[in-house]
């Protein structure tokens, strides 16, 4: 551009030339918005632009599915796939100028559609092929799959055709699945028609069946293929049988018709026109059998005599048999007795009936009846039994029935029987003979003789009835059965007859049927001799005890006899001694005369001599027995008395020990107690009166029981001549009592002879205080800080009160008094005081208490001793002290605690920890050092408070002294972790405390690294558009913006077919393959971007 200058004169200057350039501006380009739609759908683009020079422009649209299209704005275009392209509208104006613009089309996948192609029909057995079609709007199905067994799965065939076989003859449920490339899939179902194969076997049914024997079973069959498929009934076409020969039954077509019971195997048999075949199955058949027997015992019988019927029944078929009845008919000439089981019925029908016989047996019944008497000898007897059911099995239509026969032996049977009275009988009396004769056979006896023979020393007097001849036979022509007859012969015996005589009679009797049977009856006679005998005693009443007593026995003889073989013998008292006889005993003994054979009235006699035992009772009671005895006499006995005259004589001493005595104390008293007399002292009763301020304690003997201070003892007997006890009575005495108090006993003796004795003593009483006192903390160690509990145990343990009693106890100045129970009296400082008064004696040592509580200054050293002293006084005694101490316990507890934030940490980032510590002791730690070692990959940056210690290797340190018992306190510190980092890197931080007093305390805090590596990849091409033929280079640009190294980088470059390789830089050291440069980087850092 260029400028001149005129002026008013019409002068013109020179031209100033100045320079303007003008350059380009490149197109504003706007692709549109972003689209979505579905695959195959056809998409509008509108693109727009704007430039401010007057250009000519070059439209190109770039699909992104690698279709391009130029020359509009508004072109359409169709996706074949789905998935997110970016389009990419480019304008370049005609002064090279270029902008783009690029939007996001989102095609969405459809999903394919198939057909089975279905219903198909096969056999079973033989393959059937299946084949589907189908159809995707993105063009390509990627997958087919089978479900061929109904389960749910598409797991059975791929492909388009399956092949599959059948065994069931069935309607099978197939269903055929396509799956596009995006995983979008489309199903269909259809059916598979399968019908049976040929003809393979037969099945009966039922296979197993169980029926009663007056049941039928009705059979079918079915027919199958080789798989078991069903091909319909057949039982018209099948012939039916049963293997076994024995059977018995019939068929009427298909239905069975059984005899007898048993397991039977049931064949069916089907021809068609290929094949015969066949199958078996079991039949039970379910019936009783019933058997009857019965038998008789004993055969023959006797007339009048039982007989025993036997019916045995059994059920040998498998079932039951029901509603059995068993009926048996008796003879008319026998009566009825029991059965076992009981039967039913009446007279000569009897019956029994069961609602069940179980298979088994044989079963019976026992039928007991009585022959009727008399009878002719060998009469039968007839026995019918019959036995009836619901079903007797196997075809039998009637009752079973049973018959046996009996024969009747009869005879008569005769006894004889005979009795004397008196017997024994007096010489010289009337002795009566009673004969019994009887028939108890079955048969009536002719021609009945009764034949009888005296004793030579007895006449027949007279009879009842008269004998038949003479004095001694008697006939009776006939004696039926059962009956009896009776004969009285009363005959006189000899008067005069040796002493033991024994009469001998006999009996006979005989009939036409029987031969002679005996009867023999003895009786004794009686002749006596008579024995007297009696004593006399000197002095005849109150004989003193331990003096002689004489007996005098006389003996004397009677009756018709002579006295043989007298003995006397003498039963003394057992409180007498024997001392000598006139005449003397019989050797060895002390009380036996052998006298010998003594005549009718003799008189004789004994003096006897014996001492009296001593002591005794008085009006003791002697008692003295005689007894004579001889050969044929019973043993005389006559008894002598005499009365003993006898008394007590009695000792009583009463003895105290100890006197003086202490209150409180044992104080014994013991009673001597003595008899001297020639009698026991009887009811011996000892009483003892206490004084009131003794308590009973115990006594050598038990007392009988007391009143008030009153005891008793009931002694019973003190023996006479000598006889000697003791009693003592151990008593304590009360206390507390004054001193030289008087304590009174009293003594009595009594017994039931009227003797009494009384005795007394008196004791004196000595006493006195005795005070203690003990002292014991709760604990002997306790910590600083804690409670301490002293327990005072006081108490007087003396036997007089104590006055004026004051308890004091002084604390140790390192504890602070808290309370008491019960609360002091007086406190001055660290004393305190208990005014008690007056105190009681008491048996324990510790009766009282007072309990004191205070706590321990903190913080202590350790090892610091409390010292507590306690004091008790009163007007009677001198001071007592206690001293207890207790040993302090104490010591620091550090406590370390520490927290990373964040965590996990990015790497490169800054982490925070976080000391938390605290003393919870109750001791001051001193020269306490807290560390902090960090990780090697941290850099420190700052710490609140500041390490005190300095920082050495990587680990700062701080100072804390002293640390006492007080709260937590905290250190901050910051570190900034490095950059790059394995993923997952542990980060490891350890901080420790410690002390004098305690070992050092470690923590660890871990923190995980959180780092991934962020690759980013740019292309850039120049020039663009680019003139065939001419070079083009491309730019590419990599780098890792994350914080981890990326490890085994490849880039690659997949050239266009219609470029080839010049140069690049660098050389791809991975090679070219297939048009395609690499480039093998390896671990790639995130330091910066590097180009290609």
């Amino acid at each position: 551009v260029s400028a001149q200058a005129r002026d008013d004169d019409g002068g013109l200057s020179n031209a100033a030339i100045t320079t303007v350039t003008v350059l380009n501006v490149a197109p504003t380009v706007d692709a549109g918005p972003d689209q979505a739609g579905d695959e195959a759908e056809t998409f509008q683009f509108t693109g727009n632009f704007t430039d401010p020079g007057d250009d000519s422009h070059i439209i190109h649209w770039d699909f992104g599915d690698g279709d391009t299209v130029g020359g509009s704005l508004a072109p359409t275009h169709v996706y074949t796939e789905p998935g997110t392209f970016t389009v990419i509208l480019t304008i370049t104006d005609d002064d090279g100028g270029v902008d783009s613009d690029t939007l996001f089309v989102t095609v969405n996948n459809l999903p394919p559609t198939v057909s089975a192609n279905g219903p198909y029909t096969g056999t079973a057995g033989a393959p059937v092929t299946l084949h589907a079609s189908a159809s995707d709007p993105g063009g390509t199905i990627f997958s087919y799959a089978w479900d061929l067994d109904d389960d749910g799965v598409f797991d059975d065939g791929i492909g388009s055709t399956a092949v599959c076989t059948w065994t069931l003859a069935a309607i099978h449920n197939v269903a055929v699945r396509v799956t596009d490339a995006q995983g979008l899939s489309d199903t269909e179902a259809t059916t598979v028609t399968i019908v049976p194969a040929a003809l393979h076997h037969i099945v009966l049914s039922p296979q197993s069946a169980t029926i009663y024997g007056w049941e039928t079973q009705t059979y079918t069959t079915e027919a199958f293929d080789i798989y078991d498929n069903s091909r319909g009934d057949i039982t018209p076409q099948t012939a039916f049988s049963i293997v076994e020969p024995d059977d018995g039954g019939y068929w009427s077509a298909n239905v069975y018709h059984p005899l007898r019971h048993g397991d039977w195997t049931v064949r069916a048999v089907h021809t068609d026109t290929l094949v015969t075949v066949t199958d078996t199955g079991m039949l039970l058949v379910c019936s009783p059998l019933m058997h009857l027997t019965h038998s008789d015992d004993p055969d023959p019988v006797e007339a009048g005599d039982l007989l025993t019927y036997t019916i045995f029944y059994s059920n040998t078929g498998n079932l039951a048999a029901t509603n059995v009845v068993i009926s048996d008919f008796l003879d008319s000439n026998v009566i009825y007795v029991t059965a076992t089981p009981p039967a039913q019925g009446i007279a000569s029908t009897r019956y029994w009936t069961f609602s069940s016989v179980p298979v088994g047996g044989p079963y019976s019944i026992a039928v007991t009846v009585r022959a009727t008497r008399p009878l002719t000898n060998g009469t039968v007897l007839t026995n019918r039994v019959q036995l009836d059911a619901d079903w007797l099995g196997e075809g039998r239509n009637g009752p079973l029935s049973t018959t046996v026969t009996t024969t009747v032996h009869a005879r008569p049977v005769l006894t004889i029987t005979k009795f004397d009275f008196p017997d024994p009988v007096t010489a010289g009396g009337m002795l009566r003979y009673t004969i019994i004769i009887s028939n108890t056979g079955n048969e009536n006896a002719t021609n009945v003789i009764v034949s009888e023979q005296y004793d030579p020393h007895i006449t027949f007097f007279s009879a009842n009835p008269p004998p038949t001849s003479g004095d001694n036979v008697w006939v009776f022509p006939v004696l039926s059965v059962d009956e009896y007859r009776t004969i009285d012969i009363f005959a006189q015996t000899d008067s005069v007859l040796p002493v033991g005589t024994i009469f001998t009679n006999q009996a006979s009797l005989e009939s036409n049927q029987t031969t002679p049977i005996t009867a023999v009856e003895t009786t004794v006679v009686t002749s006596v001799s008579e024995l007297n005998v009696y004593k006399l005693d000197s002095p005849d009443n109150r004989v003193p005890a331990g003096e002689l007593l004489m007996y005098v026995i006389t003996y004397q003889t009677s009756g018709s006899a002579p006295a043989e073989s007298v003995v006397i013998t003498e039963t003394y008292d057992h409180l007498v001694t024997f001392l000598s006889a006139t005449p003397a005993p019989d050797p060895g003994t002390d009380n036996v005369w052998t006298i010998g054979d003594l005549p009718v009235n003799h008189t004789g006699s004994i003096i006897v001599q014996v001492r009296v035992d001593t002591p005794l009772p008085n009006d003791t009671l002697l008692v003295n027995r005689v007894a004579i005895d001889s050969a044929h006499t019973e043993p005389l006995i006559y008894t002598e008395t005499t009365t003993v005259s006898s008394a007590p004589d009695l000792t009583f001493l009463v003895t105290d020990w100890p006197d003086p005595v202490e209150a409180g104390g044992p104080l014994t008293y013991t009673l001597n107690y003595a008899n001297d007399g020639n009698a026991d002292a009887t009811q011996v009763v000892i009483t003892a009166t206490l004084d009131a301020k003794t308590v009973f304690a115990t006594a050598s003997l038990t007392p009988s029981g007391h009143i008030g201070n009153v005891w008793y003892w009931h002694v019973d007997n003190i023996p006479g001549e000598g006889g000697a006890a003791a009693l003592t009575i151990r008593t304590v005495v009360t206390t507390p009592l004054p001193n030289q108090t008087a304590l009174y006993f009293t003594a009595r003796l009594t017994d039931a002879e009227g003797d009494l004795l009384e005795e007394a003593v008196e004791t004196r009483v000595r006493s006195a205080p005795v005070l203690h006192l003990e002292k014991r903390p709760r604990v002997a160690i306790v910590k600083a800080g804690e409670w301490l509990t002293y327990t005072l145990s006081y108490s007087n343990t003396g036997n007089e009160i104590a006055t004026n009693v004051i308890v004091s106890d002084t604390l140790p100045p390192d504890v602070t008094f808290a309370g008491a129970l019960p609360t002091p009296t007086a406190v001055a400082g660290r004393t305190l005081y208990w005014e008690i008064g007056s105190l009681t004696p008491t048996v324990s040592a510790a009766s009282d208490q007072i309990v004191l509580t205070a706590r321990v200054h903190a913080p202590l050293p350790n090892g610091t001793l409390l010292t507590n002293t306690a004091a008790i006084d009163s007007d009677q005694t001198t001071p007592q002290r206690v001293v207890a101490t207790t040993t302090v316990h104490s010591a620091p507890i550090l406590h370390l605690r520490q927290t990373d934030a964040p965590d996990p940490v990015l790497a490169g980032e800054i982490l925070t920890y976080t000391l938390v510590y605290s003393n919870t002791g109750n001791e001051t730690a001193t020269h306490v050092v807290i560390s902090d070692v960090l990780d090697a990959n941290v850099a420190l940056l700052q710490s609140w408070p500041a390490p005190d210690g300095g920082v050495s290797q990587h680990m700062p340190y701080w100072f804390v002294e002293p640390l006492i018992p007080d709260g937590p306190r905290w250190i901050t510190v910051r570190v900034r972790l490095q950059s790059p980092l394995p993923r997952g890197t542990p980060h490891l931080n350890t901080a420790a405390i410690d002390s004098d007093q305690t070992t050092p305390q470690r923590v660890v805090a871990t923190t995980t690294v959180h780092s991934a590596p962020i690759l980013h990849l740019r292309h850039t091409d120049a020039p663009d558009p680019v003139l065939a033929g001419e070079i083009l280079t491309y730019t590419l640009v990599y780098s890792n913006t994350g914080n981890e190294t990326a490890t085994h980088v490849v880039i690659s470059d997949v050239l266009d077919a219609n470029v080839a390789l010049l140069q690049s830089w660098p050389a791809p050291d991975g090679g070219i393959a297939h048009h395609a440069p690499y480039w093998a980087i390896g671990n790639l850092a995130p330091d910066g971007i590097h180009t290609i």
